[in-house]
């Protein structure tokens, strides 16, 4: 169920910004351009955060209700002002040090847990762009970002791939095949995808 693999890729998350490997390099550069570790940590936070926001909101229409490929393809990836506070806010989320990030998070985990639970499958959610979504949707999206992020931060640290669920992986693929054919084209990813010797830029998807 997607509900459960994003409890538990989030779990996941969280014990990586946990660990002594980050402890020890929190305030060093990271693999992601423009993020130190602490930022990048407080980012991949808010990854299994925003849940919450949204629910708070009250339930909105549901006509124009969009896919995760969707919502990742309507975010202008050049936009430099959207990226610098993107990353304000990871590196707010971080101010408290790695033991009050981690508390938080804990504490997000637990009530997203229990509130999980009680939301019906036909949930809507306004999300990032005036865009509506049914929350088990926006949950692949956040999954989308731990694994992303959660892998820049394996990498930035040394502590080797991170073994996230079946279901979470499958669906994280799904997610950005779905974004890079909406972006480019079903045709050119498929081409990129079966014949390499054709493909001079790769269609990436986020």
């Amino acid at each position: 169920m997607i509900r459960s693999a994003f409890l538990e890729a989030s779990q996941l998350a969280i014990d990586l910004i946990a660990s002594d490997l980050v402890a020890k390099r929190w305030t060093e550069p990271s693999a992601l351009a423009g993020y130190d570790i602490a930022g990048l940590s407080g980012h991949l936070g808010r990854g299994l955060g925003t849940p919450l926001l949204y629910l708070a909101e009250p339930i909105p229409a549901e006509e124009d209700v969009i896919t995760p490929g969707q919502y990742f393809a309507s975010v202008d990836s050049d936009d430099d002002d959207l990226h610098a506070s993107i990353r304000a806010r990871g590196s707010a989320a971080s101010a408290a040090g790695q033991g009050g990030l981690v508390a938080e998070l804990d504490r997000t985990l637990d009530t997203l847990t229990t509130r999980l639970d009680d939301e019906p499958f036909d949930r809507r959610v306004p999300v990032f762009g005036g865009h509506v979504m049914y929350l088990d949707e926006y949950l692949v999206t956040r999954m989308v970002e731990l694994v992303v992020h959660g892998d820049d931060l394996a990498v930035s640290v040394g502590s080797g791939p991170i073994n996230w669920p079946g279901e979470a992986t499958d669906l994280v693929l799904a997610t950005l095949v779905e974004t890079a054919a909406i972006r480019h084209g079903s045709s050119a990813l498929i081409t990129a995808l079966s014949r390499r010797e054709r493909v001079t830029d790769w269609p990436t998807a986020i």
